[in-house]
């Protein structure tokens, strides 16, 4: 008998998370979009220390789902840009951080997001800045005093199709949306000669056309870019009404919005119409929760290629959905935790078909009661407001599917939309 000697092999256990393995690809895609110089986050996640020194915090907000933000609900099939953290990747970083942050070995520069900014074929600038206020308040129409809109001249003596937009402001980490309406008018001129000091308080439906029907951009996509083939028509002699929502935190910041564009190349192109899906007066009152809806039928063949949500925090839950005339159903978006920090136009990933006769349905759910912790209207009384564009709403952009039917399409999203406001 021969004795041999007995070998031991322990199974290899899970390698350990490090920063340049793991948690580095994670934060370039998931954080540094905000967390990064002239972005809208408050501090930089830049470099391994940023990260490391807060990851107690950091664990703390993807455990509980507050970061990365991401609206619920909204991230499927037909939105592009989804920022959800998957849940490997919040596991990955909760063992990282369990383990004490390791970095690893690798070069590891500052990490700067990809922007994808507008060239900046037409750069538009106030010449003054506005102070932002220190604290929120109320101000007409039981309305936050959380929005200032700004006039900004084209100076455009031709049509411009504008293909993508980069909008920010002077105090990037101060601001959570802009929302735009072209004003062919000068009504905005008009409003912003009424008020004392640079820009207007009230908001900025430009002679009852919507605020965000010309694009805007919200945190963490200060940039809109259409698909090949579509553009913005902003005509000659446009002002462009910029809705700046700002958040105050105690900083009296000087701001004004800056807008880029970038025009589409020669060539065939579609311009982009604004379709209104909305309810123009509430009357809900306190402690009660109220479902609203409201339905569009479609009168052209229109390619739908974003939707931009409007809704305040009394609004918890929204919706759009679309039933073709062969009877398909389409649902569109649902986002079942609206939080209006987050308001930004959302563009789909493939623009989608709609017939004539496509009958588009909308849902809203307003909750004026103290558990809905995101309800500026504390302590409750009844909520009751009114706007020619809608309290709530959806603002469906879409194409004509050709030339001849543009000509169409334009005056009859036009009426339909008046129609709404006389009702």
């Amino acid at each position: 008998m021969i004795a041999l000697p007995l070998i031991l092999v322990g199974a290899a256990g899970p390698s350990q998370p490090t920063w340049c393995d793991d948690i580095r690809p994670i934060v370039e895609a998931r954080c540094v979009r905000c967390h990064q110089p002239g972005g809208p986050a408050p501090f930089h996640l830049t470099t391994y220390e940023d990260v490391a020194k807060r990851r107690a915090f950091i664990g703390a907000v993807v455990e509980s789902g507050t970061m990365p933000p991401a609206l619920s609900g909204e991230i499927g099939a037909h939105v592009a840009g989804a920022a959800a953290m998957t849940e490997q990747e919040r596991r990955h970083l909760q063992d990282w951080i369990a383990s004490g942050a390791p970095k690893g070995d690798c070069e590891d520069p500052p990490l700067k997001a990809a922007t994808g900014s507008a060239r900046p074929d037409v750069g538009l600038r106030l010449d003054k800045s506005w102070t932002m206020p220190t604290e929120g308040g109320r101000n007409w129409g039981r309305r936050t005093r959380d929005k200032r809109t700004f006039v900004v001249p084209t100076g455009a003596r031709e049509p411009l199709r504008v293909q993508a937009m980069t909008v920010t402001s002077t105090a990037p980490e101060a601001v959570h949306a802009i929302t735009l309406a072209a004003d062919t008018q000068g009504r905005g001129r008009w409003m912003d000669e009424r008020e004392e000091g640079v820009g207007y308080r009230m908001i900025g439906d430009v002679g009852f056309s919507p605020s965000g029907v010309s694009g805007g951009s919200g945190v963490g996509a200060r940039t809109l870019r259409l698909p090949m083939g579509f553009h913005w028509a902003i005509e000659p002699a446009t002002d462009l009404v910029a809705e700046v929502h700002f958040r105050p935190d105690g900083i009296a910041h000087e701001l004004s919005p800056r807008i880029d564009l970038e025009l589409a190349p020669e060539g065939p192109s579609r311009a982009i119409r604004t379709l209104t899906s909305m309810v123009r007066s509430v009357n809900v009152p306190e402690g009660v929760v109220e479902e609203l809806q409201d339905e569009l039928v479609l009168e052209h063949d229109v390619d739908l290629v974003a939707l931009t949500p409007r809704a305040n925090g009394v609004c918890t839950s929204l919706s759009v959905s679309a039933t073709l005339p062969d009877g398909t159903n389409l649902d569109l978006i649902d986002i079942d935790d609206w939080d209006p920090h987050w308001r930004r136009p959302l563009l789909l990933r493939k623009s989608i078909r709609l017939p004539a006769g496509t009958s588009v349905r909308s849902r809203w759910t307003l909750a004026n009661t103290e558990g809905n912790t995101r309800n500026p209207f504390i302590p409750l009384e009844p909520y009751t407001a009114a706007m020619r564009t809608g309290v709530v709403a959806w603002l469906l952009h879409v194409a004509a599917v050709d030339e001849a039917d543009d000509a169409l399409l334009e005056p009859w999203a036009r009426r339909q939309i008046m129609n709404r406001q006389r009702s």
